[in-house]
């Protein structure tokens, strides 16, 4: 049971870090190169 709850919560993670950019230019009306910064820089502090 807990391998599953684990598996929902990886695959949940990936969902939301792949759409964050999307909803970041639609909604809040950001521009694709502070998307991608951010983005990037948040890749880089968990690495």
């Amino acid at each position: 049971m807990l391998g599953f709850v684990s598996l929902l919560m990886d695959v949940s993670s990936e969902i939301i870090h792949s759409l964050l950019p999307v909803f970041m230019v639609t909604t809040l009306g950001a521009s694709a190169l502070s998307s991608s910064l951010l983005l990037g820089s948040y890749g880089l502090a968990i690495n």
